[in-house]
Order: C-alpha cells, then structure tokens, then sequence
C-alpha cells in the first residue's frame, strides 16, 4: 500500500463524514419542519372543529328552543375555548405572518358576533336566532329568509 493510497482513503473518509454531519443536521431540520407541520394541522382541525360546533349548538337551540344547547355554546365560547387555544399557538409561532392576521381577524369578528347584546352577553345571538326563526315560519312552514 502507498502513501497515495492513504492520503485517498482519508481524504474520502473525511468527505464521507462531512456528509454524514450535514445530512444528520438537515434530517434533524426535516423532523423539526415535520413535527411544525403536523402541530399546525392538529391546530387547525381542533379550531375548525371549535367553530363547526358553535355553529351546530345555534343551530340545535334554534331549531330546538331547548337551553342545554345555549349553555353547550357558551361552555365552549367561555371554558373550553379550542378556536381560542389554537389561535394562541398561532400567535407565538405565527404571529407576523398576513395569514395569523386574516385569522385573527375572523376569530375577532366571530367573538363580537357572540355577544352582541352588552346587557346580556351572548344572550342576543339566540334571541336574533328566534326572532329570524319565527319570521320565517310566519310565512310557511318550508321558508327562508334574511335577518
């Protein structure tokens, strides 16, 4: 064996473990970018499904006039506040972003919407719910309208 032989075998086990340095750095930043992505997804779906249920507990109030519907909303408006929790992970990691901006921006307008009436939190969006409710069915059984 030659001293060039030597010289090659290092100089290619020195390359070798550069690229085994870099490619573990950037394996660890793809698991990092990984683990963000799916946080942000679990988000996501946990604020949808925020919404979709105050959505449905109005509906189900509405439809029903029965108040285990009404406190069911506000026992997620008030306590269990998944919209809420999400967008506060949003705003830590997010917060600079046009999207965050958009976001926050609706979550505020659906939070105003809740409490309309300053007299009786959130008692008005149920109360505009009837009312619209009964306006329609003054005119069938089958209606729709606007509020």
């Amino acid at each position: 064996m030659s001293i060039f032989d030597i010289v090659a075998t290092l100089v290619l086990a020195v390359v070798l473990v550069a690229f085994a340095v870099q490619g573990t750095g950037e394996l660890a930043q793809m698991q990092t970018a990984t683990d963000d992505y799916i946080q942000c997804e679990t988000l996501a779906r946990q604020l949808q499904s925020g919404s979709d249920y105050l959505i449905e507990q109005v509906r189900m109030y509405t439809a029903t006039g029965q108040r285990e519907y009404m406190d069911n909303y506000f026992e997620e408006l008030n306590t269990t506040r998944r919209r809420e929790n999400a967008l506060e992970y949003f705003a830590e990691h997010y917060g600079d972003t046009d999207a965050f901006t958009l976001l926050k921006s609706a979550m505020t307008t659906s939070q105003n919407l809740s409490y309309t009436d300053r007299a009786n939190p959130g008692e008005s969006i149920f109360k505009d719910a009837d009312e619209a409710l009964y306006r329609v069915k003054q005119n069938g059984k089958h209606g729709c309208g606007f509020y």
